[in-house]
């Protein structure tokens, strides 16, 4: 092989290797001042979307995430918050101009009872991508937190409520209906 080839060969994989750096997003997701009720096996969630807005959460499935909406990561947390990344994501440019928030659980299997919390949502910008020198940060207890009271509780209403809201509905109709 020629050196001019060589060069030229050297040239081409740093180029390539600089371009596939760059498909990638650096995160780190932490609480910082901790939450006071985590404990060991807590989970934690890194979420992607490609909108600018948290997706409602489903009660009666608090671990699945919005249609368009990806996890990137899920771990246990340990007593008293979390600390994970910073981690590399992706091998693309779908990450590119997203963002990323952290969901976290009271629990390890989150149910109706449970609390959560959500962080804000963190930009992951188009140039440069965040790297492992600057990754994305996402806080989720920028100041000390508790589930307790500073969660929200997954709610969803019993059966039994709903059906007597529908007959209480029913029984308005009903009455509606016979004096007209």
């Amino acid at each position: 092989m020629t050196t001019i080839k060589k060069i030229g060969l050297v040239v081409f994989l740093a180029i390539f290797s600089t371009v596939s750096a760059r498909a990638m997003v650096n995160i780190k997701w932490w609480s910082s001042n901790g939450i006071t009720d985590m404990t060991a096996g807590d989970l934690v969630m890194l979420i992607y979307s490609p909108s600018n807005s948290l997706s409602a959460i489903n009660p009666s499935s608090p671990t699945s995430v919005a249609a368009w909406e990806a996890v990137l990561d899920s771990q246990g947390g340990i007593n008293g918050g979390f600390d994970l990344g910073p981690v590399d994501f992706g091998t693309g440019n779908q990450y590119e101009g997203g963002y990323a928030f952290v969901r976290a659980f009271s629990t390890a299997t989150p149910t109706i009872g449970d609390y959560y919390m959500e962080s804000t949502l963190a930009m992951l910008s188009s140039y440069p991508l965040p790297n492992s020198t600057t990754p994305v940060q996402i806080d989720l207890a920028p100041s000390a937190k508790s589930f307790a009271t500073d969660g929200t509780m997954l709610v969803i209403p019993e059966p039994g409520t709903l059906a007597f809201g529908l007959i209480g509905l029913g029984v308005v109709v009903a009455r509606r209906f016979r004096k007209a």
